[in-house]
């Protein structure tokens, strides 16, 4: 639940810098609640609290524009990063997951998960065994699109084709149909990691 909370004031924060970099004043409660899908006012009132006592905003009374953002606070926290959560190199989907911090260029600010690529037939596509994929959760894709599936009990990137009868899901090299896939999100992003990228090599080499 705590969690929850600083992932919703960090969107607030976000959202506030953007506003006020863009339009030269600060957003309406209302406001921040749609942008933050926060249908209560006394609830984004509750938060905006909160960060009015961390000292990174300050509010004036009986002024529903009225948010400003501290001078001396470092927005790049809310501005440019985001924490996303990273699944831990596993086949089963009750494997462990934990929290990293991404820049906004990799993974905006919209729901995202991150797993680590353990597939050779994607190198055409530009990515190797052991980069860390940047998944934007969706059901659907377009044509073309990379998409991670979920199917016979394990994690799997394929790409999303569409012919006359419409969308199918295939494998990146072969082109092969794969069927009973389960969708879970779109590839958005890249980024490598060596660690992982030495793991892999080691496996190969066994």
């Amino acid at each position: 639940m705590k969690e929850k909370s600083i992932e919703i004031q960090d969107a607030i924060m976000a959202f506030i810098a953007r506003e006020i970099q863009e339009k030269g004043y600060p957003p309406s409660v209302r406001e921040i609640g749609r942008a933050v899908h926060l249908k209560s006012t006394s609830t984004v009132y509750a938060h905006l609290l909160a960060l009015e006592k961390k000292g990174v905003i300050r509010r004036g009374n009986g002024k529903t524009r009225a948010i400003e953002l501290v001078a001396n606070t470092s927005t790049s926290q809310y501005v440019k990063v985001h924490a996303v959560p990273f699944l831990l190199p596993s086949d089963q989907p009750e494997g462990g997951e934990t929290h990293i911090t991404l820049p906004e260029l990799l993974c905006g600010y919209e729901q995202h998960f991150i797993m680590v690529n353990h597939q050779r037939n994607l190198i055409s596509r530009g990515l190797l065994p052991g980069d860390c994929i940047v998944v934007h959760r969706q059901a659907r894709a377009e044509e073309n699109d990379l998409v991670v599936v979920y199917a016979q009990d394990h994690y799997e990137i394929l790409v999303q084709k569409a012919d006359a009868q419409g969308y199918y899901l295939a494998a990146p090299d072969t082109q092969e149909v794969q069927e009973d896939c389960l969708i879970l999100g779109r590839v958005l992003s890249s980024f490598r990691c060596y660690r992982y990228k030495t793991e892999y090599e080691e496996e190969e080499e066994e």
